[in-house]
């Protein structure tokens, strides 16, 4: 995959004050070809879905977003945090995973075992999936 200049979409704004089709709509009016998205813009148009942000509300969200990004030429570079991920890379058309740091406090581990072991499930997932690259 060529190189692509992309914006973090949670560098446009949080979820709860600048909506996501906005962001799109920004990042193409400044020549950006991708987007990096983050779960809590996908999670925010779930929640404007009838029923909130249940697992087939977030799946459609993806499909909406996969269409924003089409209509605003933007590629869905990755899609930053896990939960579910690879159901919802396949809906975005997304070619990279991002294995990105956390902010979160529980379950979080220094172990290199349990590290190196989790690395191996990623690639071993991936490697079922369309095209799919990740990286730490």
């Amino acid at each position: 995959m060529a190189p692509k200049a992309s914006i973090a979409s949670l560098s446009l704004g949080r979820a709860w004050v600048n909506p996501l089709e906005g962001k799109l709509d920004q990042a193409a009016a400044h020549n950006f070809a991708g987007i990096e998205l983050f779960y809590e813009d996908l999670e925010y148009l779930a929640k404007t879905i009838p029923g909130g942000p249940t697992r087939a509300n977030l799946l459609h969200a993806a499909t909406l977003t996969r269409a924003m990004c089409i209509s605003c030429r933007l590629t869905s570079f990755c899609l930053q945090h896990f939960q579910f991920w690879l159901q919802l890379y396949m809906v975005l058309g997304t070619e990279l995973i991002v294995v990105p740091s956390t902010f979160l406090t529980e379950g979080v581990t220094g172990d290199r075992i349990v590290l190196i072991s989790d690395m191996r499930e990623i690639a071993d997932l991936a490697a079922q999936q369309q095209p799919l690259g990740y990286f730490y």
